[in-house]
This record gives structure tokens, C-alpha cells and sequence, in this order.
């Protein structure tokens, strides 16, 4: 196997575990994906551009299992940072490694999901003595949650 052919079945098999929907059932979209790529060595004498090859087999890979939400040419949706470093060996010896960063969608349902079972346990009390101990008072709990209501609606408005 040569490769490229290796990290693209890393990417198929990334693409393969992404969420296609957050908690409330809703498609979930790709803003941006960054790909590190380590433990790629490309060959002393390529035919062509062996990053190339690698940054468009990886990069087709992840648009079947990656919807993005802006529609933009393959190259432009996804950028990669190559490094000829290994990763650290896993059991079966490799010492390739393929890590997919992908800003999506599903993150405003997950952080909506956090936000309201704490604020549940703050309302019903539960643990706040601990904090009040520590100097946390009423006002900022309630600063925290809006601060965090934010975030959720920035991330609904992106997509």
C-alpha cells in the first residue's frame, strides 16, 4: 500500500465516525477542517506532487463523510499541515497518524446540552455551597450561563 493509499483509509475511516447528526436530530455541517498529517514521507522521486496526491485522496475522503456547510473547491474547505515526524507507535507498529480538527455544526447542540443540565443542578442547589465557599455568588453564576447562551446562539447563527 502506498502512502497516500494508507492515509486515505485513515481519512475514510474518520469520515466514517463523524457525527451526520447533533443531539436534536439536526445535519450537521463542517465550517472548516484542518488535517495533520504525521509520519508522512514522501518518496525521493515522486512522479507528481506526493503532498498533492495526499491533500486530494484525504480531502475527497472526508467530503463523503464531512458536509461543509460553504460550498468551496475541494482544496479550499480543508488545510493540512504535513510533518515527516513519527506519531507515536501503536500496537501494530505503525507510526503514521491522521488527526481531523473539524469546527462543526453539532457544537452548539452539545454546549446547549451542558448549559442546561448545570443550570438544572444550579437551581435545584446542587453543589453551589462549594462554590459560595470559594467566593462564587448568585451574580456570576448568572453571568456565566448568559456568557454561555452566547456562545450556543454565535454557533447557531454560523450555520
Amino acid at each position: 500500500s502506498t502512502p497516500v493509499k494508507f492515509y486515505e483509509e485513515l481519512a475514510k475511516a474518520c469520515a466514517k465516525r463523524a457525527p451526520r447528526k447533533d443531539l436534536e436530530m439536526r445535519q450537521v455541517f463542517s465550517l472548516n477542517t484542518h488535517i495533520v498529517v504525521r509520519g508522512f514521507h514522501a518518496p525521493s522521486t515522486p512522479a507528481d506532487d506526493p503532498y498533492l496526491s495526499a491533500r486530494r485522496a484525504i480531502a475527497a475522503s472526508l467530503h463523503r463523510g464531512y458536509k461543509f456547510a460553504l460550498p468551496a473547491p475541494l482544496d479550499a474547505s480543508v488545510d493540512f499541515t504535513f510533518s515527516s515526524a513519527p506519531a507515536l507507535s501503536s500496537r501494530d507498529g505503525h507510526n503514521e497518524s491522521l488527526a481531523v480538527l473539524s469546527l462543526r455544526s453539532n457544537v452548539a447542540s452539545n454546549v446547549r446540552s451542558i448549559i442546561t443540565s448545570a443550570q438544572e443542578k444550579f437551581e435545584a442547589a446542587a453543589y453551589v455551597h462549594y462554590y459560595e465557599r470559594e467566593g462564587v455568588e448568585e451574580d456570576d453564576w448568572k453571568e456565566a450561563f448568559e456568557n454561555a447562551w452566547n456562545i450556543v446562539e454565535t454557533y447557531e447563527n454560523l450555520f
